[in-house]
């Protein structure tokens, strides 16, 4: 019996270097894609949370430079969210 994916086998070859015509195998993700992989449903839940307890000052204050994609996304959308009330 062939082992493909519907009987919990490998993936048919697909992204495996030099076969299938993808010869050189997978794409590598970009840093920023692993890092948003990271993150779990609660520490979504946890930061947003944590954003949306600010002061408007304290959300604009923050160096976002130092905060990951992720983080700067979720602050963006509280950000927009408290100029949308105003």
């Amino acid at each position: 019996m062939a082992k493909g994916r519907k009987t919990g086998g490998a993936d048919c070859g697909k992204g495996r270097k030099g076969q299938f015509g993808n010869p050189k195998g997978c794409q590598k993700l970009p840093d920023e894609i692993k890092e948003i992989r990271k993150f779990t449903a609660e520490k979504i839940i946890e930061t947003f949370i944590k954003y949306l307890s600010m002061t408007q000052e304290e959300m604009f204050a923050i160096d976002k430079t130092k905060l990951s994609l992720l983080e700067v996304w979720l602050l963006k959308a509280v950000e927009r969210l408290a100029r949308s009330r105003r």
